[in-house]
């Protein structure tokens, strides 16, 4: 037909003249095609794993600090994570139902826990080389305990945490775990225990011969640590008459200065020795003007 060429089959080759424009341009549209479908693969992709990314909390356990971050988060779960990645066993319920929403940066692990469950009671134990062992919350089942003004029932004791009546300074409560004697880790259940607990214990146990150990451990502790022992006498020192008052007669006061005591008496440190006599004096003198 005039006007248009034939393609003419040659011996020589299967590509014919026109082939030979068209191949450029059909391998072009070949390219764009899969692209857009390694494209559309792509953002797919994206779309069906970031949600899986985003719905578990990241959080790292390194020297000791807790760094995380927690997004409108169940208590219970960022709880659970922060165990997960000390590598110790949680024990206990969270009462708390709500969601949080909070960042962690570098903070100890009581710390973390404190802004993660508010006012509900925790013990952190350690074993070897300071790892942490367990978290135990405390306080039942997931339910508060119901505040009653009733006496209790004849001979059914009343169950009450020993707290150290003096706050410690931030620095003070990362102390790392100091190694018991064989005595007073019996008795603990731990090989260690932080500074926090062995004040509890010397001023809140039952027990003479624990607070006297754990006295012992305390008093060990800050002769050999100046850091610790000055930020242990700064506390003393910020005591205002009101928290003398307070403490001297509160349910801690007498085992505080019976804690006071011991330093005075056997502390080699001059420091240490003089403030525990002074401060052990006035919550005398505030118990004394009370009564």
């Amino acid at each position: 037909m005039a006007g248009r060429s034939a393609c003419v089959p040659c011996a020589s080759s299967s590509v014919c003249a026109g082939d030979e424009v068209a191949g450029p341009a059909i391998r072009a549209y070949v390219r764009r095609v899969f692209r857009g479908i390694a494209v559309v693969v792509a953002v797919g992709t994206v779309l069906v794993v970031s949600p899986a990314f985003a719905a578990e909390p990241a959080v790292r356990w390194e020297h000791e600090r807790v760094t995380a971050r927690f997004a409108a988060t169940p208590v219970a779960d960022a709880v659970q994570a922060v165990a997960a990645a000390t590598g110790g066993e949680l024990r206990g319920s969270v009462l708390a139902s709500n969601e949080v929403t909070v960042d962690l940066v570098a903070v100890p692990l009581d710390e973390a826990l404190h802004r993660l469950v508010g006012g509900q009671n925790f013990t952190v134990r350690y074993g070897e080389g300071g790892r942490v062992k367990t978290i135990v919350l405390e306080g039942g089942e997931g339910v508060a305990p119901q505040k009653t003004d009733a006496p209790p029932a004849a001979g059914v004791a009343l169950e009450t945490k020993p707290t150290f009546p003096i706050v410690l300074s931030r620095m003070f409560k990362r102390h790392r775990p100091l190694k018991l004697s064989d005595q007073l880790a019996e008795r603990f259940g731990e090989e260690k225990a932080s500074m926090p607990q062995l004040l509890e214990l010397a001023t809140g146990d039952d027990d003479g011969v624990t607070r006297a150990l754990a006295s012992q451990t305390v008093l060990s502790a800050l002769e050999r640590e100046a850091r610790y022992r000055r930020s242990f006498l700064r506390s003393l020192h910020d005591l205002d008459p009101e928290e003398m008052s307070a403490i001297a007669t509160g349910p801690n006061g007498e085992r505080l200065e019976e804690l006071l005591g011991f330093l005075a008496a056997h502390s080699r440190e001059p420091t240490l020795q003089k403030k525990a006599g002074i401060v052990l004096e006035q919550l005398q003198e505030a118990r004394n003007s009370e009564s």
